[in-house]
């Protein structure tokens, strides 16, 4: 190793020491009440000239991302009261995504690809005259062993850990299968269905895809994939859908460091980002801040795309947080939008209330408004 290389290496262990101790700082701030809030949206204010990311396609035709689209139903939720989806956004489970009936060693991984799901969604969504939204992740909640499994069997290498006392399983993405198997699936999906893509999520490491190991208890039911691992996966997705949108989840460095330090790396490359548990006080005022601090996201608003994922569902718009009872739900959720350009909400699949209806539609409108002021 050169000196040069040397120096760069220390370098970059100092820089990585230096996250953490801002990281412990921020969490050292926890329990100051106003004056640390007031501080944390100063420190988040827009930046006067933020970076000029290239010119991308439309969003979508008026900003609402449906949820959890149902096949027999063709309009679900906030489509039976005349909001029009503009993209439809699933989740697909990676095994639904696989031929787990044909795998065996002597497989090659590209064959063990199964787009039939995938391609029926995409019927679905041209014949509908919108796009469509995806996530590919490794695990729900399902119940035991959700994950592919079929890859370990054939001997690719991964990891078996308990989350909240049930046993689970999730591939190595250093391996070269595992990647080889993701490459042809994304590869596959651009090839056939490039058209009717709108937006893509990051690759779904962790429980549902977004980059975390939680037990109900907090604590981590397995250590996080490693940060190379993670910027492969956001290599790969900008190389194959370069002029598509791409969202990456919110992290923070004290709760998940490589999630966090690979999310901070997709900002740096154009991509927009996501958050969940929109609407929920402790999420509002304390992680999402330190999120954006630490993923520089800050920097981003108003020249990417921004989704949001509501606490609960939209029925439950009149809940009031017992830790801040004089802020409504639909009020933090209103915030949320106003302070970041949020340009696309997903909705579960759910309706509104009716007593919420006048007030989703006025949000809908600022969502619909910052993303025409996205697309110029």
């Amino acid at each position: 190793m050169s000196v040069g290389d040397q120096l760069d290496n220390e370098l970059s262990a100092l820089c990585e020491e230096i996250d953490v101790i801002a990281a412990s700082m921020a969490t050292l701030q926890k329990d100051v009440s106003g004056l640390r809030e007031r501080v944390a949206l100063l420190e988040m204010s827009p930046s006067p000239e933020p970076p000029a990311y290239p010119p991308l396609p439309p969003i979508t035709r008026n900003g609402l991302q449906q949820t959890f689209y149902w096949p027999g139903a063709r309009v679900d939720g906030l489509e039976k009261q005349d909001f029009k989806a503009g993209s439809l956004y699933l989740r697909f489970n990676v095994n639904q995504l696989s031929h787990a009936d044909r795998a065996s060693r002597n497989a090659s991984p590209e064959s063990l690809v199964n787009l039939e799901g995938f391609s029926m969604w995409a019927r679905w969504a041209r014949d509908l005259g919108v796009k469509l939204s995806f996530r590919v992740m490794m695990l729900n909640s399902d119940g035991a062993y959700w994950g592919p499994t079929w890859m370990r069997d054939i001997g690719w290498r991964g990891t078996e850990f308990t989350w909240n006392g049930i046993k689970q399983w999730v591939p190595d993405h250093g391996d070269t299968n595992v990647r080889a198997f993701f490459e042809s699936l994304y590869g596959q999906i651009a090839d056939k269905h490039m058209d009717v893509i709108d937006m893509i999520d990051a690759h779904g490491f962790g429980l549902w895809g977004e980059w975390h190991y939680n037990n109900a208890d907090g604590s981590q039911a397995k250590p996080l994939d490693p940060v190379d691992d993670f910027k492969w996966s956001i290599d790969l997705l900008d190389g194959i859908f370069p002029d598509k949108h791409k969202l990456v989840t919110l992290k923070r460095l004290s709760d998940h460091r490589n999630a966090a330090l690979a999310a901070r790396y997709a900002i740096d490359q154009g991509w927009g980002f996501r958050f969940d548990a929109a609407g929920d006080p402790w999420s509002n005022q304390v992680y999402y801040p330190d999120a954006m601090r630490d993923m520089r996201a800050m920097r981003a608003v108003g020249t990417v795309p921004i989704a949001c994922e509501p606490s609960g569902t939209f029925n439950q718009g009149n809940w009031a947080h017992q830790q801040s009872p004089t802020l409504s739900w639909w009020n933090i959720l209103e915030g949320q939008i106003d302070r970041w350009n949020v340009t696309h909400v997903n909705n579960k699949g759910d309706q509104v209330s009716p007593p919420h209806l006048d007030t989703f539609r006025r949000l809908l409108t600022k969502i619909n408004a910052n993303g025409q002021a996205l697309q110029g």
